[in-house]
């Protein structure tokens, strides 16, 4: 049996089919904001141009069968102990170049981390602006097609820009959450890394106090002999030549070995 549709029935259908076509031409909403390798990497170790090591590039093809994890600690073994070239430096000077390359490898590092914070943020506006303009365009387009939409179809379509905005910020704030804990972790990676250089500073300087102040004290030593020695020897040196046969000795040196040498008498009452 054939079956015909009615004159309602045919408005129905394509009143129907207008609706498909009408929502399979709106566009997409933009793509949810991926992180950038940048943003989604985590500093696992110190990058060189904040790291306490002495540059050593002259001699890489002959540490090329060297591991990494090698020469990096040896580098920065090597720029601990450069600090101490000069045995006669004192310790406290030392100390205070050690602390000066701390202070400017943090700022480094400071710097690096707010390059990335500032990168983070514009990306993160950026992906905003996009998505709040795309749900204004579509509210716009929606209202010119649609003026007589009745209020279960208005009621739909916004419900739907609701879910998406909420699913947008949620998104937002995750990828922020994930972004603070790993700067974090950055920070934690950085201040572990200058404690342990630290620990071998302080390791290095101790050594090397005890043998400063061990030196220091016997030039101390050498230099108090030496003085002694001096003194000695100009003391001879005048008694020598008062007695040098032909030469004039002093008058009143004279007089004195000239005294006739008598038995001593007691001191009486006279």
């Amino acid at each position: 049996m054939a079956y015909f549709l009615s004159l309602s029935q045919w408005k129905s259908a394509i009143v129907v089919s207008c609706l498909a076509l009408v929502c399979g031409c709106k566009s997409a909403p933009p793509a949810l904001a991926e992180p950038t390798a940048a943003q989604s990497s985590t500093l696992t170790e110190i990058p060189d141009e904040v790291s306490l090591k002495q540059d050593r590039s002259a001699l890489s093809s002959e540490r090329r069968e060297i591991p990494d994890d090698i020469k990096r600690s040896n580098d920065e073994l090597s720029f601990i102990r450069s600090l101490m070239g000069q045995a006669d430096e004192e310790p406290a000077k030392i100390r205070e170049r050690f602390n000066k390359a701390l202070r400017d490898r943090r700022t480094k590092f400071d710097k690096l981390m707010k390059e990335r914070r500032d990168d983070f943020t514009k990306d993160e506006k950026r992906a905003r602006d996009e998505f709040l303009g795309w749900l204004k365009a579509d509210r716009e387009r929606f209202v010119k097609r649609n003026p007589k939409a009745n209020s279960e179809r208005r009621k739909s379509f916004f419900d739907g820009q609701e879910t998406r905005r909420a699913d947008f910020f949620a998104n937002e704030r995750d990828r922020r959450r994930d972004f603070e804990s790993r700067s974090m972790e950055e920070r934690k990676t950085f201040e572990d890394y200058v404690r342990e250089r630290t620990n071998e500073f302080n390791q290095e300087l101790r050594a090397y106090t005890a043998t400063y102040y061990d030196r220091k004290k016997n030039l101390d030593l050498k230099k108090k002999a030496d003085e002694k020695a001096r003194k000695s020897s100009g003391a001879k040196a005048v008694q020598g030549k008062a007695s040098t046969p032909g030469e004039p000795m002093d008058p009143d040196l004279e007089a004195f070995q000239n005294i006739p040498k008598t038995p001593a008498q007691p001191l009486g009452s006279q």
